[in-house]
């Protein structure tokens, strides 16, 4: 009796538990979609990614054509700033635009992004995701590898080693004592023999 009173209680305690975790999704969900929807009007996710080489601010335009016919169009313009070098990805919601299907260019400081342009049909109170469109200004420079101090260390002593031929088996060299014969195969190195000093 004790255990089926303990494995009711903890499905109890399970099943209140989702509801709580449930509920709060929800509530979530509802808050995020209250700050990108407006009601009675569709909103357009619209993703960037940007390759820049050097920290920097980038203004972007975004502009919807009507394919209707019509010569409306609706256009958001906002400058980023990218603060870190590399890739860099921005998630853009554009809301209050009507229903409809519009031809949507984007571009950055007179730059047209890839894929623009592009068509997208827009439905109200709905997010719609309209492409993920790319800018490659350049990615940034990578440092050349130092070579180690070692092994330059290395290459100078076997770049400036000489080979020593001034005749240290004599001593310093001396004006007093003339230069020994050179070596053939039939002399005998005979080293020179010290003067006595006279008075």
């Amino acid at each position: 009796m004790k255990l089926n009173r303990k494995a009711t209680n903890g499905l109890i305690a399970g099943f209140l538990a989702i509801i709580v975790m449930t509920a709060g999704f929800f509530a979530y969900q509802q808050k995020a979609s209250a700050d990108t929807i407006t009601p009675g009007f569709a909103t357009a996710h619209v993703a960037l990614r940007i390759a820049i080489p050097t920290a920097r601010s980038i203004n972007f335009r975004v502009v919807f054509n009507s394919t209707n016919g019509s010569k409306r169009y609706y256009f958001k313009e906002r400058v980023f700033n990218f603060e870190t070098p590399g890739l860099n990805s921005v998630e853009w919601y554009i809301r209050k635009i009507p229903e409809g299907t519009f031809s949507v260019e984007v571009t950055a400081d007179s730059t047209t992004l890839s894929p623009s342009p592009t068509d997208v049909s827009l439905a109200i109170d709905k997010v719609t995701d309209t492409a993920k469109f790319e800018l490659n200004l350049g990615m940034p420079e990578v440092p050349e590898p130092e070579i180690s101090s070692e092994a330059t260390d290395t290459a100078d002593v076997t770049d400036t080693t000489t080979v020593d031929t001034s005749g240290d088996l004599y001593g310093p060299e001396d004006t007093a004592t003339p230069d020994p014969e050179p070596y053939t195969s039939t002399s005998v190195v005979v080293p020179p023999v010290p003067q006595l000093p006279t008075n």
